[in-house]
């Protein structure tokens, strides 16, 4: 104990502290429990009190699979400034530009991601059906850059994808919420190895809430409670906005959907405008938007594209 700074000498962050300060790694924790017993209160104020007081929601709050990617890649700086999607579509040759400006990037540990669900339980699966094409990648760096990793879950971990619950460091279970004296209420395991036989994780409980002991979390200020309750009423509007907007694509032109990325291609190809940016080049992001694709199918969509253009150019000069 003598060795941990004071503000981490809690339950849950003496754990954090553990996997990301002492073992030089990342740390997954997962977030369970029935509606309105805390979840998002706890997560929020696990973050907050990681990145310290500085910190926003903004920097932290993730509800979607290229979200998560694109603040794991902010928490990256090159020349103090963090890499954005756009600076790494920019670049030609990865391998080489790491290898030419590896002494220009840095990071700090401790940076962290929450991904709520935002009450929308049925995108926790295919949230996580999304990641785990990718997870082992995102281990890879999240355990490089020291981070700390938050899921919130309704319910129980079965809602999330089985295959998350062998990554999980620590899961807390929410019991409740007492309005009176602003505390929730939740019970800590640390996941301490993996039962084949019964394919579920070994826990034990933390220190703070053995013999059948509670950990008490204590609410956050109104500020920074009303900043939180804002970015979850826009994450929500958003979802059900994109839900429109994809029910709408999908009924009346099935682009994005299809099996054959050269439908999409050619729809480009037929509406321009729609998909160009001020500099009348091909954009990612107006690509996600309009089509309700994922980063990499845009990406895949517009070098497909290019190279569409480029074959027309050889034709042409031939």
């Amino acid at each position: 104990m003598a060795g941990i700074p004071k503000k981490w000498r809690y339950p849950i962050l003496r754990v954090i502290w553990k996997y990301v300060y002492e073992r030089k790694g990342n740390i997954v924790i997962g977030i369970t429990g029935q509606p309105n017993t805390g979840k998002s209160w706890t997560g929020n104020k696990i973050c907050y009190e990681s990145m310290g007081p500085k910190s926003t929601v903004d920097d932290f709050l993730c509800f979607d699979v290229e979200n998560v990617i694109q603040k794991t890649f902010a928490y990256v700086k090159y020349k103090n400034k963090p890499i954005t999607m756009n600076m790494i579509n920019e670049i030609e040759n990865i391998p080489k530009w790491l290898k030419e400006n590896m002494q220009f990037i840095t990071f700090r540990p401790g940076r962290a991601i929450l991904f709520d669900e935002a009450g929308v339980g049925a995108y926790v699966r295919e949230f996580w059906s999304k990641v785990n094409k990718v997870l082992s990648k995102l281990l890879q760096i999240w355990r490089f850059l020291e981070m700390i990793i938050v899921v919130v879950v309704p319910g129980d971990m079965s809602l999330a994808e089985k295959t998350i619950s062998r990554f999980l460091s620590m899961e807390i279970i929410m019991v409740g919420v007492n309005l009176a004296d602003g505390h929730a209420k939740c019970i800590g395991y640390e996941h301490i190895g993996w039962n084949k036989k019964k394919k579920e994780p070994i826990r034990r409980r933390i220190k703070g809430c053995k013999h059948r002991g509670f950990i008490r979390v204590k609410a956050m200020g109104k500020e920074r409670a009303d900043e939180y309750k804002a970015a979850m009423f826009m994450s929500k509007l958003g979802a059900m906005m994109g839900l429109a907007q994809e029910f709408k694509i999908t009924k009346e032109i099935n682009i994005g959907r299809t099996k054959n990325v050269w439908d999409d291609v050619k729809y480009l190809q037929e509406n321009p405008k729609q998909f160009k940016n001020k500099r009348d080049k091909w954009d990612i992001s107006l690509i996600q938007v309009h089509l309700q694709v994922g980063y990499h199918k845009a990406l895949q969509i517009k070098r497909c594209l290019q190279q569409k253009e480029a074959e027309k150019i050889i034709d042409i000069s031939a």
